[in-house]
């Protein structure tokens, strides 16, 4: 996973790759370290120089539930080459709805396909792992302080059967 705002990054982090900044050289060396095969962007994170950076690698560029938000429409009215060029270096534009797709053509966008918002539409990973015997509660009590301890014994102590304590 990579990320590109805030929300992403808290989102990416543990896995395996982190892009935070894809300024100046930064997009380049990203590219350059981890050599992906495809570039897949969500919503709108259309950084400009990591973009020319995947075009010149031949790097196929996706993007994926593609919204149009003020940015976009601003970014295309101040800098109409730039965005022609940033627009024209995505390979695949996948709009979330029909409305996004219409906006993404009025922008210059020629092929979009709509999939879907894919943050809330993509299916769930199974859990990490699972227990023996799940009819049991499961109390997890974690980075406790003085006096949590009790607490957590009481609260185990109110339900029913003999809960697992992690």
């Amino acid at each position: 996973r990579t990320a590109m705002t805030e929300a992403g990054l808290r989102s990416a982090r543990g896995h395996d790759v982190l892009a935070a900044a894809p300024w100046d050289g930064c997009a380049e060396q990203f590219l350059r370290q981890v050599r992906p095969s495809v570039l897949v962007l969500v919503e709108a994170e259309l950084w400009p120089l990591l973009l020319f950076a995947a075009a010149a690698r031949k790097v196929p560029v996706i993007v994926a539930g593609a919204r149009v938000g003020p940015g976009a429409r601003r970014f295309k009215r101040l800098l109409p080459g730039l965005w022609a060029n940033t627009r024209d270096a995505v390979t695949v534009w996948l709009a979330k709805d029909a409305g996004e797709a219409e906006a993404l053509r009025g922008l210059g966008v020629r092929e979009v396909t709509v999939i879907g918002e894919p943050k809330a539409d993509a299916p769930r990973p199974p859990p990490a792992f699972t227990w023996a015997d799940e009819g049991r509660p499961l109390i997890i009590a974690a980075s406790t302080r003085a006096g949590d301890e009790e607490r957590v014994l009481r609260a185990m102590r109110a339900l029913p059967g003999l809960p697992r304590l992690l």
